[in-house]
């Protein structure tokens, strides 16, 4: 990754800074796809702000425990559907 970002998220994870970069870089510094960035400092701290919204979507091995997704049925074990009821 770029050194720019490095010593602005020294306080935060390097993942979050990595994912930053990976993001922005691959629409194009846009935000909302159509606006170019003009201050990529403060769409660092709102998406630093934003991070908890997001951590569905991290990876299994992250520290992050997942949380349900809406309207998905939570159940502890596998269920055999060619099995007639």
């Amino acid at each position: 990754m770029g050194g720019i970002l490095c010593p602005f998220f020294a306080e935060y994870s390097e993942f979050e800074a990595e994912r930053f970069y990976n993001y922005y870089t691959s629409n194009g510094w846009l935000i909302g796809g159509k606006t170019k960035m003009i201050d990529w400092n403060a769409a660092a701290r709102n998406w630093m702000l934003n991070t908890a919204k997001f951590t569905i979507n991290l990876p299994q091995n992250s520290q992050v425990k997942e949380q349900p997704k809406a309207k998905h049925l939570q159940v502890t074990e596998d269920k055999n559907y060619a099995e007639p009821l």
